[in-house]
This record gives structure tokens, C-alpha cells and sequence, in this order.
């Protein structure tokens, strides 16, 4: 059974009614030149908080947001982002279950890993699974519209 869904269906960041448990959706409307964001956290305040910052930024949708790793991946699947924002650790699954997919599955896709758990074995290993930047959410945070300039900037 899949949990595909329309993106376009769902406007400012409404649910549409068959998505993934823990999904909020946003529509890929803009047209070309926008860079595509999926949001993975298990925090929905974090969450939030990262797609409020990325509305600032004119060239940034947020098209998806997840808190397990199979919603996500689903997501990501059906949606095809540029980049992902990805924590280490999620409320089912894990940051590296996302990670690997995203490298076997969608190797165009860029994940920047924004986590409380940026020590440097972690780093390594994400790093190893293809990440593109691994991000320590305390102190690094605000790095994140930065680094989607960069990557918008080279579409």
C-alpha cells in the first residue's frame, strides 16, 4: 500500500489527507529556479522553526516535513527534493535509515545533517554516507540559509 500523495493539492503547509502519519506538506508552487526542501526532524518545534526561517528566503521551498524516517523517505520518494535537512535521530527510525536511501535511491538529492549529536564520530560517518555538511544544531543553526544559498546558487 503507498502513501503516495499530490503535492500540489496542499498549500501553506496543510496535510493532505492520505500522507504519511507525522507529515506536513507544502506546495512546490514557484516554479523553476526554487530549490526544494524536505524537512526531517523528530521535533515539530524545530521543525517549525526551520520552515519559518526558510520563508525568508525567496529561491527556498519547503515542500515536505517529517518526523519518522519511513514517512520520510516515502516524502522524499514522491517528492523528489533538492535537499534534505536531516536529524540524527527521529521519533521512529533513524537519520542514517534516511541517509542511506537518499544515497542508494536519490544520489542527485544533497542532505545537510542539522543535529544535537555533531560529534565527531557522527560527523564521520555521515559524511562517509554521503552527506553534504554536517551541522550541530546549538551553535550552527543559522548556517543552514547560508548553505541553501550556495546550493541555489549552483542549480
Amino acid at each position: 500500500m503507498s502513501n503516495m500523495f499530490d503535492l500540489d493539492q496542499t498549500a501553506g503547509g496543510e496535510v493532505a489527507e492520505n500522507a504519511p502519519k507525522g507529515a506536513r506538506i507544502a506546495s512546490r508552487s514557484g516554479g523553476s529556479g526554487m530549490l526544494s526542501v524536505v524537512l526531517v526532524e523528530d521535533s515539530e518545534i524545530i521543525r517549525e522553526r526551520l520552515a519559518e526561517m526558510l520563508e525568508g528566503e525567496p529561491d527556498v521551498c519547503v515542500i515536505g516535513q517529517y518526523g519518522d524516517a519511513a514517512a520520510a523517505i516515502d516524502g522524499i520518494r514522491g517528492g523528489d527534493p533538492h535537499v534534505v535537512l536531516l536529524d540524527i535521530r527521529l521519533s521512529a527510525g533513524d537519520g542514517m535509515q534516511v541517509m542511506r536511501f537518499v544515497a542508494e535511491e536519490c544520489p542527485h538529492v544533497k542532505v545537510i545533517v542539522l543535529t544535537n549529536y555533531a560529534e565527531p564520530q557522527y560527523r564521520r560517518r555521515f559524511l562517509a554516507a554521503g552527506a553534504l555538511e554536517v551541522l550541530d544544531k546549538s551553535n550552527e543553526f543559522l548556517r543552514v540559509p547560508i548553505l541553501l544559498r550556495e546550493i541555489a546558487e549552483r542549480l
